[in-house]
């Protein structure tokens, strides 16, 4: 069990690496372009956000429950 864990927590800080770097680049980008907001790249980056959120939260719930149960 000890080895699935920490997978899933290794993926978990994959994952909140990527979000943090999408959420850098919609900074760096909404800072540096006023036609940022609403181009492709932001929808892009903003989608990828709500992908990543969205498996963070699914992969937190599955390593809960592991742990809760184990």
């Amino acid at each position: 069990m000890r080895t699935s864990t920490n997978a899933i927590k290794a993926k978990l800080d994959e994952i909140l690496a990527d979000y943090m770097s999408a959420d850098q680049q919609i900074e760096a980008g909404m800072h540096n372009d006023p036609n940022f907001f609403d181009s492709d790249r932001y929808h892009d980056l903003t989608n990828k956000k709500a992908m990543l959120l969205h498996a963070h939260h699914k992969l937190t719930d599955a390593l809960v429950a592991i742990e809760q149960y184990m």
